[in-house]
């Protein structure tokens, strides 16, 4: 019942009993037509809602930027329905593009609607639970209300941006041929070494200057193998590292790059696996291709930084997770507890790449922003404390470069690309020159 039938029957009850207190008919018989309204309300108030009601996704996992169109489609299988409200309940973090996510109508018994709309959002997980009806006389006076399970579910992963090759060289190597030199002879471009003839071999690889020392051997040229390795990405989830202010986050810088990376790596062809290590530690196993890629991309989605007493250290990394003397990459703002885990990691064989989003330029602008009403000064106040964390974090990069850790260090408002790969074509070109020089 709504206010209006509340509203009414006080009406009603005031003029009976102000027709009988004063023992004036015309109190009462003006009652008679709120009560002939009355009773045709009731005549037509709606029964039990028995409905049926399905929601239809045109996809369960999509990109972030790209858009959702929900179906919704409402069967009555009870009485006839003068007016129902159906209103599909979403997530506030959606922005609804086209058409409308509630409608009313008429519904007679046996009869079937449905409406549709399109909605975008955000990187993250996207649950709907039920449909709420609500039917109503034609006055406005009776009303049953009921929500209709009607479950689904959607994945926005994160977005992914083109990088260029990503050249890797961990200590071993995987039976398999990729684009890495495997420091073990056999099938490939790079001159590896000389030795003696062997039955199948191509006469074009025989080293005619050698064999032309000795009387009766031949010798070949052998070249390095090229291979595919173990890949591991740790995206680093804590809260502590990762700076939140207000709706803004860091965080979302992290995984982007994590995203970018891991696409970049399994399209050549190498084995990638990926660990969420924050408030828990979500693990995706080692694996390849548009599968692998899928799978991470769900990770991503559904990853948000948090608090976990136990996990407030990289200490605790489960090295165990990732193959021996692999390529380990950790996307992480970093802070001076996480020295000695990464030192324990090289110390352990891997080898190890660091992508950093800056947080120092990006915190001092928010701050900033937030302050400049309150404090004159604060743009002096700012640059000061930003020199001296610069500087802290300079001689934090620098232990870890000293024990061969590569440090990519992104300023977010600039191009992953540009900053990954001046870091790594420079390592790069370091080894092609120390290799020409043995």
């Amino acid at each position: 019942m709504t206010n209006r039938f509340w509203f009414l029957g006080l009406v009603i009850y005031i003029l009976v009993f102000a027709g009988l207190a004063f023992l004036n008919g015309g109190l009462i018989l003006m009652a008679i037509p709120l009560l002939a309204y009355l009773g045709v309300a009731l005549y037509f108030a709606p029964g039990a809602l028995d409905l049926e009601v399905t929601r239809t996704l045109s996809t369960d996992n999509v990109p972030e930027g790209r858009s959702v169109t929900i179906k919704v489609t409402v069967t009555n299988h009870g009485q006839d329905l003068e007016e129902v409200l159906v209103e599909d309940l979403i997530s506030s973090r959606l922005t609804l593009l086209e058409g409308k996510t509630r409608r009313r109508l008429a519904l007679p018994a046996g009869g079937t609607v449905d409406f549709e709309y399109t909605v975008r959002g955000p990187r993250g997980k996207y649950r709907f639970e039920g449909i709420r009806a609500t039917a109503t006389d034609l006055f406005g006076l009776f009303q049953r209300q009921r929500v209709f399970p009607a479950p689904a579910s959607f994945l926005i992963f994160p977005i992914v941006t083109q990088l260029r090759q990503i050249h890797i060289r961990p200590l071993q190597t995987r039976g398999f041929a990729g684009p890495i030199l495997a420091r073990r002879g056999g099938s490939g471009v790079d001159f590896f070494g000389v030795r003696e003839y062997q039955m199948g071999d191509s006469p074009r690889r025989i080293n005619w200057r050698i064999s032309s020392r000795h009387e009766q051997e031949f010798y070949s040229n052998e070249f390095e193998q090229e291979a595919i390795a173990d890949v591991g990405l740790i995206l680093d989830s804590r809260k502590q590292t990762n700076m939140v202010e207000h709706d803004v986050t860091l965080f979302e810088y992290s995984v982007l790059a994590t995203a970018s990376i891991a696409d970049a790596i399994l399209q050549d062809g190498h084995r990638v696996s990926l660990l969420v290590y924050g408030f828990g530690m979500e693990r995706v196993y080692p694996g390849y291709g548009k599968v692998q890629k899928k799978r991470i991309m769900q990770a991503l989605a559904q990853a948000e930084p948090g608090d976990n007493y136990a996990l407030e250290s990289l200490v605790y990394l489960p090295t165990r997770l990732f193959a021996a003397r692999s390529q380990i990459i950790l996307i992480s703002p970093l802070n001076s507890d996480d020295l000695h885990p990464l030192f324990r990691l090289r110390a352990q064989g891997y080898e190890v790449l660091v992508v950093s989003p800056n947080p120092l330029q990006y915190g001092t602008q928010l701050r900033a922003k937030n302050l400049r009403a309150k404090i004159p000064d604060v743009e002096e106040l700012s640059s000061s404390v930003l020199r001296l964390a610069q500087i802290e974090r300079g001689m934090l990069f620098g232990y870890l470069r000293r024990t061969g850790i590569q440090i990519v260090d992104w300023q977010v408002d600039q191009s992953l690309s540009k900053a990954l790969h001046a870091v790594i074509a420079q390592r790069h070109h370091a080894r092609l020159i120390a290799e020409v020089a043995k």
